[in-house]
Order: C-alpha cells, then sequence, then structure tokens
C-alpha cells in the first residue's frame, strides 16, 4: 500500500526530524537516520557518537594498535593530527604546535613538516596565541573543515552497528 502524505503531515515529520536532529545534535540528516533504524527495529533511535567523540577514540584505538603492533610498522602522523583537531573543534578548542607534534607520536621534526605540509594543503590554519606569544595554535581551516569533518562522519557510520 502506498501512501500520500499531506503537506501538513510532511510538514510534521520535518518538525519531527528537525526537533530530534536539535536533541540529538547531529544533521537533519542523521535525525532522519535516526527515525528510520528506529522504525525498522521496532526500538528508540540511538544517538549516534559525535564526531569529536569517535575521532577521539579512533585516536586512542590507533595509539592502542600501534603499541600491540610496533609503532614503526603504522604512523600516520597528519591522519592522527587531523583526527586531534576534529575533537578540539567539537570542544571549540585549538591545539598548541607543541600538543599536536606530541600527540603524533613521532620525532618533533617529523611532526612539524607533517603540520607545514597540511597546511600547503589547507586542511590546517596557524595562529600566535593570543596571551603567549612563544606559542601557536593550531585548528582545521574553516573552509576545508566540513571535508574532513565529512569524511570522519563516514568512517563513523560505516563502523556503527547495523
Amino acid at each position: 500500500m502506498h501512501h500520500r502524505f499531506s503537506s501538513g503531515e510532511l510538514a510534521r515529520l520535518l518538525g519531527l526530524a528537525s526537533s530530534i536532529a536539535d536533541k540529538h545534535r547531529c544533521s537533519t540528516e542523521e535525525a532522519i537516520m535516526l527515525l528510520e533504524k528506529a522504525v525498522m527495529e521496532d526500538r528508540p533511535p540511538v544517538r549516534p557518537l559525535s564526531l569529536g567523540c569517535f575521532a577521539a577514540r579512533w585516536r586512542r584505538l590507533r595509539a592502542r594498535r600501534n603499541q600491540m603492533l610496533g609503532a614503526d610498522l603504522m604512523r600516520d602522523p597528519a591522519w592522527d593530527m587531523l583526527l586531534d583537531l576534529v575533537s578540539a573543534r567539537e570542544e571549540g578548542q585549538e591545539l598548541s604546535i607543541t600538543t599536536l607534534c606530541q600527540g603524533s607520536a613521532v620525532p618533533m621534526t617529523t611532526a612539524l613538516r607533517q603540520i607545514d605540509r597540511l597546511e600547503q594543503l589547507s586542511l590546517i590554519t596557524r595562529r600566535p596565541h593570543p596571551s603567549d606569544k612563544r606559542q601557536m595554535l593550531v585548528s582545521l581551516n574553516a573552509a576545508t573543515a566540513p571535508r574532513i569533518e565529512r569524511l570522519v562522519a563516514m568512517f563513523r557510520d560505516m563502523l556503527a552497528p547495523a
């Protein structure tokens, strides 16, 4: 049976999706996916991990993997830095270059080269610390942050329980 929705019903559905998106701090698209899952599974929708939380967990998992298998075997300091910056962005923070380098678990010179490369690719932005001129702060570039966040969201959604 095919049901046609009235304009009032469609407006209510859109309002419901918008309310769920606001309540769970996710996009309307993610809210619709939550509704679909709830209907198909006949249970309340589960809130997906925020991007920052997922990025931080992924980062910890990668670090644990490197400990277990040998850090020299699998390193991707640029990606680890981007994951750290996604987490920081969600918390409204910027990271110092020192913090970002230390978190990458590679030698400082290697980490600094990666930061230079990420900046050349317009993925990150550096700026002087407002109160400590000895420090530089790093954040995701505002223009490219949505692309990076979409990529992290894609991984999060692919790894979410079905």
